[in-house]
């Protein structure tokens, strides 16, 4: 019992630590699913208050912010994907989030 080795093995082992995955294409497929809905939604929910026309439908708004800002969202959405997959690597899933959330955060202001 008392010749037990200790492991030499560690968490961060000096073996090359593999590259995250289709990060970019995960987050751009999140913004697809999230995004650009999101957006529609807040169009055409400012135009039932007023701001804007409330007579248009909501699949026009949906083809319009498709065209005109759902391009930039998903693309957006695809760099955030790809940073925080990246960040993954260094503190896992909370980090990640953390990281990505500062980006959306950043993106979203500008």
């Amino acid at each position: 019992m008392g010749d037990r080795q200790t492991s030499s093995v560690s968490a961060r082992s000096s073996e090359l630590v593999q590259k995250p995955r289709w990060g970019f294409w995960k987050g751009l497929i999140a913004g697809v699913a999230i995004e650009v809905p999101a957006l529609t939604a807040a169009v055409w929910g400012l135009a039932q208050l007023g701001i804007g026309n409330p007579d248009v439908s909501l699949m026009r708004i949906l083809r319009l912010t498709t065209v005109f800002a759902g391009v930039a969202a998903v693309f957006t959405a695809g760099g955030i994907g790809r940073l925080a997959a990246y960040a993954s690597i260094d503190g896992g899933r909370p980090r990640a989030m953390v990281v990505a959330a500062r980006a959306h955060a950043a993106a979203s202001a500008g």
